[in-house]
């Protein structure tokens, strides 16, 4: 199967995607407490969203703030999904600065994007 380049970073979008749905909706142990709310709990939803924006980036091509836009906003949409699912998940729990962090991070490579997306 050759993929071109499109189609390769098309499918490493949706490979990541579907990691941040398993890291974030895989049920923690019955009667263990709650995955807390930490710092590095936020750095990790920073660092996955940060990710993900970078991929989208890369498949909408031109790098305008119409783009950037629809990458944020899909960023804060998948958070708020996976936070609304998380309260039906054992073990997990639904935090809105979970939201937050995933927005900043998707707002920082879009920040950044002239500089990270350089070709």
């Amino acid at each position: 199967m050759d993929f071109n380049s499109v189609q390769k970073r098309k499918l490493a979008f949706v490979l990541w995607t579907l990691f941040i749905a398993v890291v974030t909706l895989t049920p923690l142990p019955a009667g263990g407490p709650a995955a807390p709310a930490t710092q590095v709990d936020k750095i990790a939803h920073f660092a996955l969203f940060f990710i993900f924006a970078f991929l989208a980036a890369r498949i909408r091509g031109a790098r305008t703030w119409e783009n950037y836009l629809l990458i944020i906003a899909a960023a804060v949409a998948y958070g708020g999904l996976i936070e609304y699912l998380q309260l039906y998940v054992p073990g997990r729990e639904s935090d809105m600065l979970d939201i937050v962090a995933d927005a900043l991070g998707a707002l920082s490579l879009c920040i950044m994007a002239p500089t990270v997306l350089k070709k």
